[in-house]
């Protein structure tokens, strides 16, 4: 089972101010399951290796890195970025007046309510 917190749900907001929103959906989706798909094996591996703590350490360090390279790189909005050219807003505008607006914050509370319900199911699956 995977939570992703608050994280995927940026994500959909981030990714819906561009016209190829669904690819930009489907390498953030496969991104995540690739992860988890191949830090059950590498940390087994690790903590052969290097014992338990290695584990939390080399994953932590890993999401550590991620959620600064995060805090550098992505903003709320292009048009916030102080690193896209002219004609790169110019070109995310004119695709968003083309295929309409983003989600907006619709999808961001029906996503946190999907998430609440799957926690409910988890902790009632205890009783």
């Amino acid at each position: 089972m995977e939570f992703g917190g608050g994280t995927k749900t940026y994500l959909h907001k981030c990714m819906s101010f561009f016209q190829e929103y669904s690819q930009l959906a489907a390498f953030a989706i496969a991104g995540c399951s690739l992860g988890t798909v191949l830090v059950f094996p590498l940390g087994g591996v690790l903590a052969s290796i290097l014992g338990w703590r290695a584990v939390f350490y080399c994953t932590g360090g890993l999401n550590l890195l991620v959620s600064l390279l995060w805090w550098a790189f992505v903003y709320d909005r292009p048009d916030l970025h102080p690193r896209i050219s002219r004609e790169e807003k110019e070109h995310i505008e004119n695709s968003q007046a083309a295929s309409g607006e983003g989600f907006g914050m619709a999808v961001v509370v029906a996503a946190l309510v999907l998430m609440l319900l799957r926690c409910c199911f988890v902790i009632l699956s205890f009783f």
